[in-house]
């Protein structure tokens, strides 16, 4: 969904109609071109992208497409499998005007039908192997499935993905997931790494429906009975994981974020 002049925008927005010039509509179309071949880089062979703005510009809409299509040889319109709407002008897209129930709406789907041949340095950095050892210890006593990549950020320990491209020059906030903090000989688990897990995959769980008292008492930071169950636990809400805690001699003492507790 590009940034476009904002056409279909007209009849609702007068600062639309403000902004709009000749000059507006051929930057647009400039812009919308870069973003639109930025994002085939995205597609592997067999994948769908599809194009749309809110505009009645054919210099955004079908010049755009056909811009693309020339220079995009790897790619192939598709004709929308939409009832609504009416045919674009020349392409096989569709546009969807006022009277059709839209604000000057332009779609077009695109298949890439050739190999993506676009391919990115992978993530790399130093391993840390005792932080990895003790990671893959304690991501094994929690959940059933592989262990992958740790890192460690000072105090926490990252859990990340494991196609992660090379990051560096990005302003990237966190590339993974919060797994644990580190203390001396041992990482304890962090909130994130049990949100991102299904009940399934968790080697202890406690099953909650969510109109359960005791879920209610967890949310709000309170121990819960958790018979039977030992070690770190998450705590699943109508199959839902949210949030862990670790049990013992019946409890379960709590792990629920403050900052995320409620007083219901």
């Amino acid at each position: 969904d590009a940034p476009c002049s904002g056409e279909g925008m007209f009849r609702r927005d007068p600062v639309a109609v403000q902004e709009w010039s000749p000059e507006h509509v051929e930057t647009c179309a400039v812009r919308q071109l870069a973003i639109l071949s930025s994002a085939a880089q995205c597609v592997r062979e067999g994948g769908i992208l599809v194009y749309s703005t809110c505009t009645f510009s054919t210099e955004e809409n079908e010049g755009v497409v056909q811009k693309f299509l020339e220079s995009h040889p790897e790619f192939v319109l598709e004709k929308p499998n939409v009832t609504f709407g009416r045919p674009a002008y020349g392409v096989n897209a569709v546009r969807i005007f006022p009277m059709d129930g839209g604000e000057g709406h332009f779609a077009a789907r695109f298949r890439r039908v050739a190999p993506c041949e676009e391919r990115f340095a992978p993530f790399s950095f130093k391993p840390d192997r005792e932080t990895q050892a003790h990671a893959e210890e304690l991501y094994t006593s929690l959940f059933t499935d592989a262990p992958g990549r740790f890192q460690r950020v000072r105090d926490r320990v990252i859990l990340l993905p494991n196609e992660l491209p090379d990051i560096a020059g990005l302003s990237v906030l966190r590339a993974g997931v919060e797994f644990g903090e580190a203390k001396k000989n041992r990482i304890e688990p962090a909130h994130g790494i049990f949100m991102a897990s299904r009940a399934e995959n968790c080697r202890s769980v406690l099953h909650l429906t969510s109109n359960d008292p005791a879920l209610f008492a967890f949310l709000r930071g309170e121990e819960i009975p958790a018979e039977g169950l030992s070690g770190y636990t998450a705590v699943a809400a109508d199959g839902i994981v949210t949030g862990f805690g670790k049990a013992s001699n019946g409890v379960l003492k709590n792990r629920y974020p403050k900052g995320l507790r409620t007083h219901l």
